[in-house]
């Protein structure tokens, strides 16, 4: 595979498997992705998280800062509040998700709120976990969401927000991710997950509007899309690309990913296109990488190992495109997916003198 070929970008052709749950999403551009969140509710603007991640005291000030939007003991039919809810700021997150802080933060971590339920009257009985991270945008929100759906298929004991997997069940709304676990391997389990990330949800300011830029990708290629995705840096699958969005089309052996970087203008996109060049031509063996012409401003054709990429500009986009069987589908479906390509979202105008 291109991945013990090309080095550098070149994982890029094993490490770009996360996924989201399944269905198209067509995008609603309502939310301002690039707006950071207000002030998490029942807190004032500015108040710092709890100091070293402890749990707040058992008042009614445990509510405060991001625990504000955490079920309340009853509010579920059947559980109560194991314990007050506790909360972790970005200094003190590695001591609350130990192995798992570093992406959080780099998408934008503000405060995680967590508490403990189990059921009412039923003592040893099994608890159930909720955790919310309030991050600093929508579009940091989404991008966690997409990273940990990974094998997320949509809730079917309990339709509702979010999407269900054997222990837990996540959900994002505005500038909020939320997390759900049991360790309960039951239907029943699943459905009282479903019911206390659905009351989480009714605090939380903003929706589930998908970014514009995933409605600007197009809706088949070839396949109906299938996921979408927002991946922050995409260090392992595109070192120094930057944010990439991504939508993926069919499944099994006809899927296919394509990926959008979109820039300020041209003249950016360029030098992401050199950039990738040069990575991919440092492998070891190197690719075989040749000019595609006839599609966009600029493209790229790699090759190694039965695998193909193309990489190609559009003014100031710049597109990835993988899971071609073969050279003539992969030169094929770039066109086709250029072709499919929505313009860009115009420059908000300056405010008035």
């Amino acid at each position: 595979m291109l991945t013990t070929r090309l080095g550098g970008i070149a994982v890029l052709t094993l490490a770009l498997g996360l996924s989201a749950c399944r269905g198209s999403e067509p995008a609603r551009p309502v939310v301002d992705f690039t707006q950071e969140a207000p002030s998490a509710p029942g807190s004032a603007a500015g108040t710092a998280p709890a100091a070293a991640g402890q749990p707040v005291a058992a008042s009614a000030a445990r509510f405060d800062g991001t625990a504000a939007l955490l079920p309340r003991g009853g509010e579920v039919t059947g559980w109560q509040l194991a314990e007050p809810p506790a909360r972790y700021g970005p200094d003190r997150l590695f001591e609350a998700i130990n192995g798992g802080a570093d992406r959080f933060l780099a998408h934008g971590f503000v405060e995680l709120a967590r508490a403990t339920y189990t059921p009412a009257g039923i003592p040893y009985a099994e608890e159930l976990i909720v955790e919310v991270y309030q991050m600093k945008t929508p579009l940091a929100a989404f991008g966690i969401y997409g990273e940990d759906a990974l094998d997320c298929d949509p809730p079917a004991e309990a339709p509702g927000p979010g999407c269900s997997r054997r222990s837990d069940r996540i959900a994002w709304q505005g500038s909020v991710f939320v997390k759900a676990t049991t360790y309960a391997d039951s239907a029943e389990a699943r459905k009282q997950l479903g019911l206390l990330v659905a009351q989480t949800l009714t605090r939380a300011p903003g929706d589930a509007t998908l970014p514009a830029e995933l409605g600007r990708l197009p809706a088949a290629l070839d396949q109906p899309r299938t996921r979408s995705l927002h991946l922050h840096a995409a260090q392992e699958e595109l070192p120094g690309l930057g944010p990439l969005f991504r939508a993926d089309y069919g499944r099994g052996e006809e899927e296919r990913s394509l990926y959008l970087r979109p820039t300020p203008g041209p003249e950016q996109a360029k030098v992401l296109l050199a950039t990738a060049k040069e990575r991919l031509a440092a492998g070891s063996p190197p690719p075989t990488i040749r000019p595609l012409t006839g599609v966009g401003d600029e493209a790229l054709l790699v090759t190694g190992e039965g695998e193909v990429l193309v990489l190609l500009r559009q003014g100031g986009d710049l597109l990835a495109l993988r899971g071609a069987s073969d050279v003539a589908r992969a030169e094929a479906l770039a066109r086709q997916a250029l072709a499919g390509l929505g313009p860009a979202a115009a420059p908000a105008a300056p405010p008035a003198p």
